[in-house]
């Protein structure tokens, strides 16, 4: 597929349909997330899934149930450590609901110091002692260096990728429309294709024998963010100093697999 090359004339015909006869994608919500997050595309890549991607995702988490957890993470954790960045992980991030939905709440804590309750009807955004507010630029520096996802998919990781960009520029352009040619490289979100309960366990030959062509994929995804250390190999830095306000509770040993990993990141980081 690669290799297809479509006659002009069709592309053109899907331009002008895409021009002319497509419907909005946008949408109003009178409760949940906004349509420019791509909450519905998210949800419909498991539906319209297949074979090997459809089992490797039992269900998509709902809006309301990401809320109810991100309230009682992040909150916490913003009192518990102010005026830092926020490390938030998902080790099978999907198509990025937990990610997506922590861009409204971390830009809310960055520029304005508050943070409002998801799950409490009406509730007024609340002020977060020990945090003084950021311009949009820091912001969104800070929301990309603490958010960190794997997904086993590759074109669900894609999909991440490209709803928390986008939820994140719409930020920095305040709503307005944009195209995805302008989003800044700076927003490009840390999302890996991989399998977080083998990194930082296996070793690169065990994991080439238990996830046939993944190792190649990763490499080539890690190189974006720098070498990171395979179990045997040199370490890859020291334990990182962010604290981590973990999304997803699974199981515990998912917790230590992001520590070179993290550690390597931030070393990337501009000043």
């Amino acid at each position: 597929m690669r290799d297809a090359r479509l006659p002009e004339e069709a592309c053109r015909g899907l331009l002008r349909w895409w021009r002319e006869d497509a419907p909005s994608l946008a949408y109003e919500a009178a409760a949940g997330p906004p349509s420019v997050s791509g909450w519905i595309p998210g949800d419909l890549l498991q539906h319209l899934s297949t074979g090997r991607r459809k089992s490797n995702a039992l269900s998509q988490t709902p809006w309301w149930v990401a809320d109810f957890i991100l309230d009682r993470t992040l909150r916490p954790a913003a009192a518990e450590f102010p005026g830092t960045t926020l490390r938030v992980i998902d080790p099978a991030c999907g198509p990025g609901h937990f990610l997506v939905r922590a861009v409204d709440r971390l830009w809310e804590l960055y520029t304005a110091a508050v943070m409002t309750p998801y799950t409490v009807g009406g509730a007024a955004a609340e002020p977060v002692p020990g945090w003084t507010p950021v311009g949009p630029a820091e912001a969104a520096r800070r929301i990309r260096a603490g958010r960190h996802g794997v997904e086993l998919d590759p074109l669900t990781a894609a999909v991440a990728r490209l709803r928390v960009a986008v939820a994140v520029a719409s930020k920095l352009t305040g709503g307005r429309p944009f195209r995805l040619a302008a989003v800044p490289h700076a927003v490009r979100p840390r999302i890996v294709v991989g399998d977080a309960l083998l990194l930082g366990v296996a070793g690169r030959e065990e994991y080439r024998r238990l996830r046939p062509g993944l190792l190649e994929i990763y490499d080539d995804e890690v190189d974006l963010f720098g070498r990171v250390a395979w179990p045997g190999d040199d370490a890859a830095g020291p334990a990182p100093t962010v604290p981590a306000a973990v999304v997803v509770p699974s199981q515990a040993e998912q917790l230590d697999l992001f520590g070179a990993l993290a550690a390597s990141w931030d070393r990337l980081l501009p000043p």
